[in-house]
């Protein structure tokens, strides 16, 4: 009991329970300053300590802490407390979940993708990984962002698969005009009006004809 009465004594009697007097602000200490400031002006007879009491009665505040802003003035502007960085943790990253085996049996699937003339595509390499009963299921968003941490790029199709089909048929019939020796024929073959777009299939960028694929 006297030690509760003993600190009652000392600590202000917070109206407000969600004060927090850990970190003041800016504004707050701007408030507690005017505050002091007011209370001298109200009160000129009063000495500094009896001042302090008050202010720490309205403000809720200790009279060492009042103190120390009152001093902080006196030297010059009134500044904000230092944000303490965020703790980034680690653990809650996708390449530290889950194990290296999980990560280099996902790195081995597309490149055994790559190995077949296949294209990576997001739902492709997915269907792959769930089928297997040794590994997690893993939703889309959380296989892109695991690949994405992995160091795979996602790349956007640029052209659909009509002009592949297109150019598949387009070969198919050079090589029959060719076996025909109908070389001027080429011109009748639907699309051929534009010879521009005949230039852009070539064998380096077959992997931007199709779908979204990593690479």
């Amino acid at each position: 009991m006297a030690s509760s009465s003993r600190a009652s004594a000392t600590s202000p009697v917070r109206i407000f329970s969600r004060v927090c007097t850990s970190k003041l602000s800016k504004q707050a200490k701007q408030v507690i300053a005017n505050v002091y400031a007011r209370t001298r002006m109200r009160f000129p007879a009063k000495c500094v300590q009896e001042v302090l009491s008050v202010v720490s009665e309205d403000t809720g505040v200790s009279p060492r802490t009042v103190a120390k802003l009152k001093a902080e003035c006196v030297r010059g502007n009134l500044v904000s407390p230092k944000r303490r960085p965020r703790d980034v943790t680690i653990s809650s990253t996708r390449t530290v979940k889950h194990d290296s085996f999980t990560v280099h049996a996902i790195r081995l699937k597309v490149q055994s993708m790559y190995a077949k003339w296949e294209i990576p595509t997001l739902d492709s390499v997915r269907k792959a990984v769930n089928e297997d009963d040794d590994w997690p299921n893993f939703t889309k968003t959380t296989l892109w962002r695991l690949m994405k941490d992995m160091g795979f790029t996602y790349d956007k199709r640029i052209r659909n698969l009509g002009i592949i089909v297109w150019h598949r048929r387009y070969l198919r019939a050079i090589k029959e005009f060719r076996r025909q020796g109908r070389g001027e024929s080429l011109m009748n073959f639907p699309g051929m009006c534009d010879l521009s777009v005949a230039a852009l299939f070539t064998r380096v960028n077959w992997q931007s004809w199709s779908v979204d694929t990593f690479l």
